[in-house]
């Protein structure tokens, strides 16, 4: 027994012995590994001395992280969901980059295209751009101004006092033309007025956002300076100031080209040869405290074309819709002897004197007719047996088209005298497109009457533009 009891005690000891030695293994293999862990942190350090990076990252931690048993567990949901959000970001981040960047390069080339240069500007405007000539009702002043045309049935637009008070109203196009033009409407306050000029055919402007307006843009004004009203001649200036207050009830647009009273109801192009105002007035001079005349250059004003599209376009549909007969026509008297220009669709009083045949305008100036304008198939004399309104035309498939023609006298409708335009279209003011109007007219010396159906104005210069 006490043999065994010290062969147990010796085993007990040797089993001792064996986990004290495998201890003292394992703290010296710890201490070895710890040794050269920190050896080769020391080797990174060393390395990472010198680099430079935009994002500096710990390589010496991650080294000891990727060590640890705990490192190689699998993947948890979170850490996808954060994955795949941060990618999420950085591809919208790129792609908003490469957006930005590409509207950068293309914004200031599609601005610049936009722009024109001021010979650009003057040949897009000017074809759109007349001079007019204004008789007045006393006989013997005239009014000149400037205008633009707004669409192709032959609306024009113009300060309202440039042909206030006038009797007969002349338009010459860019290339000389001359056209008789009416008032259909206007605005006094505005300073603003429609004419219309029967196959005229100009080309017609196109109207800009005068609210798109710049300081310091580019503008150039088309108009008569000279007060002919029969030449056009171009200036151009920079916008000066935007809704400038004076005596007009709307903002106007300063700037500084130079502008004569010849350039009033012109148009102001914009840098995109698009009429951007309606030239008014010029500031010549201002006063100071005693009273004394100050002058001044530079500063001249127009109307925001913004301001006038409204009544522009409500005066022009308005007009469309008037009831018409279909004809073209010209005032005549009874024992008188006329001269018809059919291409500008002006009437002249005629006279010959010793052999030499004039034509007289409305200002009472004789002008001696050419062997041209005598021999022009569109020119005629008239040597009127009636009063009332000649007929020049009439337009096929309108009311009055076979039972009117040519060289008839209109002398009453619906009952009613009518001795020149402007009591024609009072009595169509009554009326509206589709009434049937009574017309009583001389034909070759005869009076006679027909019945005929209205339509309206619209209609007739669709029909004659089809023409």
């Amino acid at each position: 027994m006490e043999e065994k009891d010290n062969e147990m005690l010796e085993n007990e000891a040797s089993v001792e012995e064996t986990i004290v030695s495998d201890a003292e293994v394992k703290e010296t293999s710890d201490a070895a590994e710890a040794e050269e862990n920190e050896n080769i942190i020391e080797e990174n350090k060393e390395e990472s001395k010198d680099a430079v990076y935009a994002f500096k990252w710990n390589y010496s931690e991650q080294f000891e992280h990727d060590k640890r048993p705990s490192s190689k567990r699998p993947v948890t949901r979170g850490a996808v969901t954060y994955g795949l959000i941060m990618l999420t970001v950085f591809v919208l981040a790129f792609a908003v980059l490469v957006a930005s960047i590409s509207l950068g390069k293309a914004a200031p080339n599609n601005a610049i295209s936009e722009e024109l240069s001021v010979v650009q500007i003057i040949e897009k405007g000017m074809p759109s751009s007349v001079s007019i000539l204004a008789a007045m009702d006393d006989g013997t002043s005239v009014s000149s101004g400037s205008g633009f045309v707004v669409n192709d049935y032959g609306y024009i637009v113009t300060n309202y006092h440039v042909i206030e008070g006038s009797s007969q109203i002349v338009i010459t196009d860019c290339n000389g033309k001359q056209y008789s033009a009416d008032m259909i409407n206007y605005n006094a306050e505005l300073d603003l007025a429609l004419l219309y000029a029967e196959n005229s055919f100009i080309a017609a402007a196109t109207l800009a956002d005068s609210n798109n307006l710049k300081l310091g843009e580019t503008v150039v004004a088309i108009g008569s300076p000279t007060g002919s009203g029969t030449s056009l001649s171009v200036s151009n200036g920079i916008v000066s100031a935007l809704d400038r207050q004076t005596s007009s009830p709307v903002g106007m647009i300063q700037t500084n080209a130079p502008l004569n009273p010849g350039n009033s109801g012109g148009p102001l192009f914009d840098s995109n040869g698009n009429v951007v105002g309606i030239v008014t007035s010029k500031l010549a001079y201002t006063t100071d405290a005693t009273g004394e005349k100050i002058p001044l250059d530079g500063i001249a004003y127009a109307i925001p074309i913004n301001s006038a599209k409204a009544y522009i376009e409500m005066w022009i549909g308005k007009d469309l819709q008037k009831p018409m007969l279909g004809i073209s026509a010209v005032p005549v008297e009874k024992g008188k002897v006329y001269f018809y220009d059919g291409v500008a669709g002006i009437i002249y009083n005629y006279a010959e004197v010793d052999g030499v045949k004039y034509k007289i305008n409305s200002a009472g100036t004789a002008l001696p007719l050419s062997q041209a304008e005598l021999e022009s198939k569109s020119n005629f004399i008239i040597d009127s047996k009636a009063t009332g309104i000649y007929v020049i035309k009439v337009t096929k498939g309108l009311g009055a088209y076979g039972k009117l023609q040519a060289g008839d006298i209109v002398v009453a409708l619906g009952g009613r005298e009518v001795s020149n335009v402007v009591d024609a279209r009072e009595v169509f003011d009554s009326l509206s497109a589709g009434d049937t109007v009574n017309v009583r007219f001389y034909r070759n010396g005869k009076l006679t009457s027909s019945s005929m159906t209205l339509k309206t104005k619209g209609d007739m210069l669709a029909a004659d533009r089809n023409s």
